[in-house]
């Protein structure tokens, strides 16, 4: 098992080793500089502003990347034309600020488009729109966005049903009720949530058929993960930022499919003993969580013959 599940998951929804990834730069010297950051791309083709490609070389294009230019003599709602001719994409990632250079573009592949990525922008705006209510993506499988002003731009589960990885930063949410829309997406299989602070987000989440589950900066007294006994098919749990909230480690004992425990800068863990009972555990790592183990503690589940245990510097 990877150490960096969660990455392998995430990185899975938009790099498809199938299909040529197209990276489009604003020009050959940006194109120089952004070469080294796709190494871990199998196939991949690169691509300016000022070169359309071929008619030909179009229609292959199903993967794409618009990279957001780093020199002021290049706007990023200035994309070259062609874009908007492309109709048969399955991953399209950008930053969110081109979304209205895009929409037809996207409205073009709404039939065949899997993956949909939003990048924050260098710039920070404050731009708020949302996705159109007539949209509909019904092959949508992946969402995820970085945005911190609308991390989920009004997505609705009646014209994406299919979302099965959804990833978004929720920071700008006052309240649960404005996040009920998630409790709608049936298919949900993994999900990661970003700066919820005491949103008690697994509110808004059917726990029937979630596998994998991200919590990253929800540092409220507020929050609770009590509700993750619900989650019985639960494999993978990443927690990381929980800095008041109460985990109560013999919550994890009720997950009978649970194999990988990745706690990080969780500073309020009970019970840490109750961690050697997890049955099916083939990873575990508590980093930073301000030294819950005594030595007998960390004897107890160093005995446990975890394949993959790391503890030494919780």
């Amino acid at each position: 098992m990877s150490k960096f599940i969660f990455k392998s998951i995430e990185l899975s929804q938009w790099i498809k080793p199938h299909l040529t990834t197209y990276c489009l730069a604003a020009d050959d010297d940006e194109l120089e500089t952004l070469q080294d950051d796709y190494d871990r791309f199998e196939n991949i083709k690169f691509l300016t502003w000022d070169k359309p490609p071929s008619s030909e070389e179009l229609s292959k294009i199903q993967t794409l990347i618009i990279e957001e230019p780093e020199s002021g003599e290049y706007d990023i709602s200035d994309l070259p034309d062609w874009i908007n001719t492309l109709g048969n994409l399955k991953v399209l990632a950008f930053p969110y600020v081109c979304f209205s250079k895009l929409e037809n573009t996207i409205k073009n592949s709404a039939l065949t488009l899997e993956t949909l990525y939003f990048f924050i922008p260098r710039e920070w705006d404050d731009e708020k729109f949302e996705i159109p209510a007539s949209l509909e993506m019904p092959n949508l499988s992946a969402f995820i966005s970085r945005s911190e002003t609308n991390g989920l731009f009004g997505l609705k589960a009646n014209n994406f049903p299919n979302i099965s990885y959804l990833e978004c930063n929720i920071s700008k949410y006052k309240n649960i009720q404005q996040l009920d829309e998630i409790k709608n997406f049936k298919k949900l299989i993994h999900a990661s949530f970003h700066h919820g602070k005491s949103l008690n987000i697994l509110e808004n989440i059917n726990p029937d058929l979630l596998e994998s589950i991200s919590l990253v900066g929800f540092s409220g007294q507020d929050f609770s993960i009590s509700k993750l006994k619900e989650f019985k098919n639960l494999k993978y749990i990443a927690l990381n930022g929980i800095k008041r909230a109460e985990i109560d480690c013999e919550l994890f004992t009720h997950l009978p499919s649970l194999s990988y425990l990745d706690l990080v800068s969780c500073f309020n863990l009970k019970n840490v003993n109750e961690l050697a009972n997890i049955k099916n555990l083939e990873y575990l790592i508590v980093l930073d969580c301000k030294r819950p183990f005594d030595n007998a503690t960390i004897d107890l589940l160093k005995n446990q013959n975890i394949p993959y245990i790391d503890i030494d510097f919780a």
